[in-house]
């Protein structure tokens, strides 16, 4: 149920920070690039930005949608005991470390996308994802099998 309970955070995490985060960040990033191409001399069609903004905008929401239904499905693979979804979480967890790396170069340079409190949020989530993927690797080692529950063999009557 660990593994539920970090599916739910990253869930959460990962819906509050596209909703409330990532439309302001995507304005930013496209008007300092037709700021740039402007400054550059190059003329720019009218609405130019407002449509690139608007597609960019659906493009992250499509992201995010994927991502959420992604999410469900190994939140109910994780609840049925799916093996394939036992080892797509050990991948996941080992690749977190590429997250937080991105979020400590992040702090180091100050090319932050979020606030401080919730990228260092973020890098416990990461952690904690290591760290479960570590533990269901030792569990997998251990009892030689997916989600290392052990077997319930019935008498015959």
């Amino acid at each position: 149920m660990a593994v539920a309970a970090y599916l739910v955070y990253s869930l959460l995490f990962s819906l509050i920070t596209a909703v409330f985060f990532l439309p302001g960040q995507i304005r930013h990033s496209i008007a300092l690039s037709t700021a740039r191409t402007t400054a550059s001399g190059q003329p720019l069609p009218p609405g130019y930005q407002d449509s690139i903004t608007s597609i960019a905008t659906a493009g992250a929401y499509l992201a995010a949608g994927v991502g959420l239904a992604l999410a469900c499905v190994l939140l109910l693979g994780t609840i049925l005991r799916w093996r394939w979804v036992y080892y797509a979480q050990m991948i996941l967890g080992v690749l977190a470390v590429i997250s937080i790396m991105q979020s400590l170069v992040g702090l180091a340079g100050h090319a932050l996308a979020l606030p401080l409190p919730l990228v260092l949020i973020g890098v416990l989530g990461s952690a904690a994802a290591i760290g479960l993927s570590v533990w269901m690797f030792v569990l997998w080692r251990r009892y030689k099998r997916a989600w290392a529950y052990q077997e319930v063999t019935r008498p015959i009557t």
